[in-house]
């Protein structure tokens, strides 16, 4: 390993030490502004790797919620603070590689193994077959492989989908995902996929096909290939995880609880080099639930508030799907929730998903966002994008709050505290904090 390599890594570490010591000895002496960015770098550090599930990210991250729930004085509900389930995740035990005619392509900047990918590796395979956008659809008589043999070939896909397709009623998006194109090319016989993209973004890891899958930029990928050699490892498997949970009593209504959520997993990644930190989606979110937890702590409200760190929003909403079966305080004692999912990068202020469907509730809410003077805010219907859809579908009352229109990359190794925008931030905070105080 070269000496300049084995030195980051050590800068890494020793960083990464000083900032937990400053945590666990210095206490709360910092400011609410330095906490939450000392707990966003944590979070987002080489040490958890993108809080994935290939080196126990996703736990030593629960482990370090769990440490500052106790520093604030949140309670437990039994031994500790985990709400421990299982899942099934597709992850990868190692670096991919891609070389095209001989020369390598980045990882992270230049390709990316596509989530679901399988296993796989070839060596100067000339067998190389561009099929268009791979589409197979007889109901609209698509057929790209139409008199083409790809037995054993590597598959050359256009991912855009034109927009006519996208249009047609008779279609969904499952009929032109990647899992279904990548369903036909191993029905046909191909030996791997490669799609062509115009940037590259990570997606849900929630199963496993039999060919390696590779996203690469079109910027990136030669116009005459002559020879690719492509290495993927991936694993398909159930993993241990868990929520963490910390409970804060009210001062007079026992019975009564608040939820606050949000998720700390993210999409892990392949080395210390190359993963990725998911400071907007979503180490802001639970920086956020910090700061809130650590003020309602010194200035308590009538009603509880339960404030959970979800597990395994990334691959299904797996975490708040097992929460909202298995809710450690009574369905009718809960009396609102707040879900906060990347809300540190925003154009165009805060938008509350629930918002259309409790007025009243939202009516509240925009009055508050207008005398902070905080900008625009918008509203919307629920839908199964983050972990408040569970708990929505269990019956409960609540808002997902998100910044909308950030410059963040989305699911992107780019996605990094340093791009973060914290005035955002503190807006989402008041505007929270502020709602919860007048529930």
């Amino acid at each position: 390993m070269p000496a300049s390599l084995n030195l980051k890594r050590f800068s890494t570490y020793l960083c990464a030490f000083i900032l937990i010591i400053a945590l666990f000895v210095g206490g709360f002496s910092q400011s609410p502004e330095e906490q939450a960015k000392a707990d966003v770098e944590y979070l987002t550090s080489p040490e958890l790797m993108g809080r994935g599930y290939s080196n126990k990210g996703h736990t030593r991250a629960a482990e370090y919620i769990q440490d500052r729930f106790k520093d604030i004085g949140l309670e437990n509900f039994g031994d500790d603070y985990f709400q421990k389930f299982k899942m099934k995740v597709n992850y990868f035990k190692s670096e991919a590689r891609l070389t095209i005619n001989g020369k390598s392509l980045v990882l992270g900047k230049d390709f990316l193994p596509y989530a679901l990918s399988g296993s796989g590796k070839a060596f100067k395979q000339t067998n190389i077959i561009h099929v268009g956008n791979g589409l197979m659809i007889p109901q609209k008589n698509i057929n790209d492989y139409r008199g083409t043999n790809v037995t054993n070939a590597i598959l050359l896909l256009e991912g855009k989908i034109p927009g006519s397709l996208k249009r047609a009623k008779s279609l969904t998006e499952k009929d032109y995902s990647y899992a279904s194109r990548a369903d036909v090319a191993t029905v046909l016989g191909a030996q791997a996929m490669i799609i062509l993209v115009d940037k590259l973004t990570y997606r849900a890891p929630t199963a496993s096909k039999n060919i390696p899958i590779l996203e690469v930029l079109t910027s990136a990928f030669p116009p005459d290939v002559e020879s690719i050699d492509y290495h993927v490892h991936s694993k398909f498997k159930n993993v241990k995880t868990q929520n963490v949970l910390g409970l804060l009593p009210g001062k007079f209504k026992s019975d009564s609880t608040i939820l606050v959520t949000a998720h700390y997993d993210h999409h892990g990644g392949f080395s210390e080099d190359v993963y990725f930190p998911g400071a907007n989606d979503n180490a802001s979110g639970v920086a956020l639930m910090l700061s809130l937890a650590q003020y309602f702590k010194e200035n308590p409200l009538k009603h509880a508030i339960l404030f959970t760190a979800f597990s395994g929003e990334e691959v299904g909403l797996e975490g708040s799907k097992y929460f909202a079966k298995h809710l450690p305080v009574k369905q009718e004692a809960i009396k609102f929730f707040i879900n906060l999912d990347m809300v540190a990068s925003g154009e165009s202020g805060i938008v509350a998903m629930g918002g259309e469907n409790l007025p009243k509730h939202f009516d509240k809410l925009a009055a508050i966002n207008d005398s902070l003077g905080i900008g625009e805010l918008g509203k919307r219907k629920h839908t199964a994008i983050s972990d408040h859809f569970p708990l929505y579908e269990q019956g409960l009352n609540g808002f997902y709050l998100y910044t909308k229109d950030g410059k963040q990359p989305y699911h992107h190794i780019d996605d990094r505290p340093e791009t973060l925008e914290w005035d955002d931030f503190w807006n989402t905070y008041e505007l929270t904090r502020n709602f919860l105080m007048q529930l």
